[in-house]
């Protein structure tokens, strides 16, 4: 027997719990048996416990294990808890939890254990029987499973209902309920004694008991099947019973309310579709979007008449072609986004702009039939207005300048990039304006910087009234702006900038009574080679604006051409 010199012999301690006759009973018992100690070892284990393990031998395994919670317990919280209930009680009895094989594999296992004393000595010792429930615990998982299914298959099925008040002893029936015992409503006494008589002799006092159980155990609900005979046919048949209980504050049950299915036949099947379909429209009539199917022929096969659907009471009618319905088209409405699914039979989703400026996010899903063939489709659509005018509010915000409403200046230099592809690879002339207001700093020291914003609103103004569509705008920084002219040369460029200085000098700027008066200084720029790039064109007209400036402010000045790049 393997034996850790630390620990008394096993012997010992197996002698505690069984004559010496019976050793040879524990070295080949069918489930595991085990000594351990507090600490994590193992004292004692027998040749299933090993084999259990994946150990070839007692003496291999408890060699091998120094501790027990990080080796043999797959949750080391598992061997925590084992020994609380030891320790407050002095035993376990099929405790179940998760042991890992040496090979790594994880299985289910029940422990009944005790602690123990050895004499002469401080040390605690715990003793236990371990079986394999592997198989079992996979067993009542399938079993647990197939129980989901059926219940939620249950749920959805059309059945009967009833209300019980036990303090009149009064019994309401649906009419299912009264179908499927085979009762006529005016033959029926409508008390739990009468409902009992209708149960099967040898299931009516087990379905008593256990609806008094629900009532004393403090329970919300119960669930029960049981047979019935058919008061009109004696014939029996099974159904399906769930009560709920409904309590006063003092727990007392003042009303059950119960459903009941006859699981037997084929018409309850019938009803189930049938309270399927009304469960399914109250819940897609709470969803705000438009919900709708059509058929092949644009037909509405269902509406939940919300969101874009929402049409007045009266156009509400199935049948009638979605396009006339939904929008008073007397065709296919031009903007159809279910027509590309009749060939392609594939899900799609994309956004779309209504008249009125609605934004919609629209999905529409085709329902094939058995042959592959179109039978319907399922159109989703969001109203995503708001959620557009943010994008669109975000998207200005990041490239416009605030005060202005011009372009900022990241926004234009990526203009200007792609003007400058397009001339390079297509051809063409584009010309480039920097433009300075002249003693902008003298504006704000002597009225004020509220005074210099409006003096910077009114340049943008004045800029804006003489663009062209294909032009663009856009302040640089501080007082000095853009002006990018595609499709333009050099003269044509310097009128358009003499004629806004000109302007610009006729136009004061009024504020809070008095007038203010500016002059602005521009600097031109054309485009001249295919190599030029967006800082050296914007450099040429920087400095032909700070020549203007040099020379007197209030004018115009043309640059210099581009340097031709060495060879």
């Amino acid at each position: 027997m393997p034996q850790n010199s630390k620990f008394p012999a096993p012997e010992i301690l197996i002698g505690q719990i069984r004559p010496e006759e019976n050793k040879d009973f524990f070295e080949n018992a069918p489930m595991g048996i085990f000594i351990s100690t507090p600490g994590g070892r193992f004292s004692y284990a027998n040749k299933t416990m090993a084999l259990m393990l994946g150990y070839e031998s007692p003496k291999e395994m408890t060699a091998s294990v120094t501790d027990i919670a990080g080796q043999v317990y797959a949750d080391r919280s598992d061997r925590e808890i084992f020994k609380s209930f030891l320790i407050m009680k002095g035993e376990v009895t099929n405790y179940e939890c998760r042991f890992v094989k040496r090979s790594g594999k994880v299985f289910w296992v029940s422990i009944n254990a005790r602690r123990l004393s050895v004499k002469k000595q401080e040390a605690l010792y715990y003793q236990g029987f371990v079986t394999d429930i592997d198989e079992r615990k996979q067993t009542e998982k399938e079993l647990k499973k197939s129980r989901e299914l059926l219940k939620r298959a249950q749920e959805i099925a059309h059945i009967g209902s009833w209300e019980f008040y036990p303090a009149t002893d009064s019994l309401t029936w649906s009419d299912e309920v009264y179908r499927i015992f085979g009762v006529h409503p005016g033959k029926f006494g409508a008390t739990y004694r009468d409902f009992l008589d209708l149960i099967h002799p040898g299931d009516s006092a087990m379905v008593n008991q256990a609806y008094l159980n629900s009532l004393e155990s403090g329970d919300s609900c119960y669930e029960i099947e049981h047979r019935i005979v058919r008061k009109n046919t004696c014939e029996i048949r099974y159904v399906h019973e769930k009560c709920f209980h409904e309590r006063d504050r003092s727990g007392t049950v003042i009303r059950s309310v119960g459903i009941v299915q006859d699981i037997t036949g084929l018409r309850q099947t019938e009803n189930a579709l049938r309270k399927s379909e009304e469960l399914f429209q109250k819940m897609l009539a709470l969803v705000p979007d438009m919900i709708s199917i059509q058929d092949s022929e644009m037909n509405i096969v269902y509406s939940n008449w919300n969101g874009f659907a929402a049409v007045p009471e009266h156009q509400r009618n199935l049948g009638t072609k979605c396009h006339l319905t939904y929008r008073g088209y007397d065709h296919i409405c031009p903007d159809c986004p279910p027509v590309s699914v009749f060939d392609s039979k594939k899900i799609i989703e994309k956004e779309v702009e209504m008249p009125g400026g609605i934004w919609l996010n629209i999905r529409v899903i085709p329902i094939l039939d058995s042959d592959g063939n179109l039978e319907c489709f399922v159109e989703w659509a969001r109203d995503i207005t708001e959620q557009k005018h943010a994008e669109e509010k975000l998207k200005t915000l990041a490239t416009t300048d605030a005060l202005t409403g011009l372009w900022n200046r990241r926004y234009f230099l990526e203009k200007a990039a792609l003007e400058i592809n397009r001339a390079g690879r297509y051809g063409g002339d584009f010309s480039l304006l920097m433009i300075d207001i002249d003693d902008f700093k003298n504006i704000n020291d002597t009225y004020g910087h509220a005074a210099g914003d409006a003096v910077l609103k009114q340049c943008a103004i004045t800029m804006n009234k003489q663009l062209r569509q294909a032009d663009l705008s856009g302040r640089l920084g501080g007082e000095e702006f853009g002006m990018l002219l595609p499709n333009t040369g050099i003269e044509d460029a310097l009128l358009l900038a003499e004629r806004l200085r000109q302007i610009t000098g006729k136009t004061p700027v009024k504020y809070e009574g008095r007038y203010i008066f500016l002059t602005v200084s521009i600097g031109a720029a054309a485009y001249q080679q295919e190599t030029e790039s967006v800082n050296e064109l914007f450099l040429r007209a920087d400095r032909a604006l700070y020549r203007a400036k040099r020379e007197g402010r209030n004018r115009v000045k043309k640059s210099g051409p581009a340097k031709t790049p060495s060879r």
